[in-house]
C-alpha cells in the first residue's frame, strides 16, 4: 500500500510522478470527484451493461495508467472496459483491438449504454470507451489524465460494438 492506507497519498501520488504540479492536479481530482455524486446508469441499458457502467463510473478520477487494470490506482482505456464489464461478469481481454474483434460489432445510430466505441488509424483499434448514453462515453483518456466522462468524437472512430 504506497499510500499507508491512506495517509501519505501525497507520497504516493509523488512516488508516480516526480512533480509537485502533477500531485496537487490529482489530489485535487481526488477532492473533487470524492464529492460528487456518480450518475446513474441511463435507464435504457441491459441489466449487465448497467453494471458495467456503474462499476465503470465509481472509478471517475481514478488516474490513467498505461497498462493499468487496478481500481483506484489506475487504469488504461482496454483495462477499464476489460475490469468493468469483468464485474459484470462479462470477459473482455485487456486490449482494444482484441475486444473489438471478440465482439458484436453495431452502428453508431443503433448504440445502447454499455456498448464500446472504438477509435484507431490504420486499421488498428488503439482506444476504446464505454458508452453511457446521452452522446456520452466514460474513458481512461492518456498520461496525464483521469477516468472521465467526454462527448464522443469522431476523429479517428473506428466503430461499435456490444459486449
Amino acid at each position: 500500500d504506497g499510500a499507508r492506507g491512506g495517509a501519505d497519498v501525497s507520497g504516493a501520488v509523488y512516488a508516480y510522478n516526480h512533480t509537485a504540479g502533477y500531485v496537487h492536479s490529482v489530489l485535487a481530482y481526488a477532492s473533487e470527484y470524492a464529492t460528487a455524486s456518480v450518475p446513474a446508469p441511463a435507464a435504457s441499458a441491459s441489466d449487465v451493461a448497467a453494471v458495467a457502467i456503474t462499476y465503470a463510473l465509481a472509478q471517475l478520477g481514478t488516474p490513467y495508467r498505461w497498462g493499468g487494470e487496478t481500481p483506484g490506482v489506475g487504469f488504461d482505456c482496454s483495462g477499464l472496459t476489460a475490469w468493468a464489464w469483468g464485474q459484470a461478469g462479462v470477459y473482455l481481454p485487456h486490449s482494444a483491438t482484441m475486444q473489438y474483434n471478440m465482439i458484436q460489432h453495431v452502428s453508431m445510430s443503433a448504440l445502447l449504454p454499455g456498448d464500446l466505441i472504438f477509435w484507431g488509424g490504420g486499421g488498428i483499434e488503439e482506444h476504446v470507451a464505454i458508452y453511457i448514453g446521452g452522446g456520452d462515453v466514460i474513458a481512461a483518456p492518456e498520461t496525464g489524465q483521469v477516468i472521465q466522462i467526454q462527448p464522443i468524437w469522431y476523429s479517428g472512430l473506428v466503430g461499435a460494438g456490444r459486449p
